[in-house]
């Protein structure tokens, strides 16, 4: 694999792969490198394969070059390579939620803001860590008068971390 994926582009892979052993089937971009040493594009698929009950899965994956897409999909790659960098190398906490309030992806400063590894955070929801007067602040803020949802909105709010302290932080939503 080391040869195949560039540097910057192995932590996708170990992604991917958990991604694929949790939910069966995974699609992802990411970067390979031709043995000529050229970096290219490549859209990957993986399954997980099951030879039995009790078996260890294989993965399947089906890799296509996207190097010869037109200049447009090109650019969308590199706007998510970029946003993917700026997320993870962030020097402040950064998560993302699903429409529940799931924490669906985190960035090491949010886990070191709050005291909790990534894979727990992973099982929480935003609520967990906020203090409650604040969850309801939070709820109001994300209203505008006539009941619309803002597209953005920040708030001053505390969060609980794992250590029981509690630290106030200015949200951007």
């Amino acid at each position: 694999f080391e040869i195949v994926f560039p540097g910057n582009a192995r932590s996708d892979l170990a992604e991917a792969i958990a991604a694929t052993k949790k939910s069966g089937r995974y699609r992802y971009e990411s970067l390979h490198r031709h043995r000529n040493g050229q970096v290219f594009p490549v859209a990957i698929e993986m399954t997980a394969l099951s030879s039995g009950p009790g078996e260890a899965p294989c993965l399947l994956a089906e890799v296509r070059d996207l190097s010869a897409v037109g200049a447009e999909q090109s650019e969308a790659y590199i706007a998510k390579e970029f946003f993917q960098k700026t997320f993870v190398d962030a020097p402040v906490g950064m998560m993302m939620t699903d429409g529940d309030g799931r924490y669906i992806r985190v960035n090491r400063a949010m886990c070191e803001f709050t005291g909790y590894s990534e894979s727990e955070l992973l099982s929480m929801r935003y609520g967990d860590l906020t203090d409650p007067d604040d969850v309801a602040q939070e709820d109001l803020a994300a209203q505008n008068p006539t009941g619309a949802r803002y597209q953005s909105f920040q708030i001053e709010k505390r969060y609980r971390r794992k250590d029981g302290c509690e630290v106030w932080a200015l949200v951007f939503v």
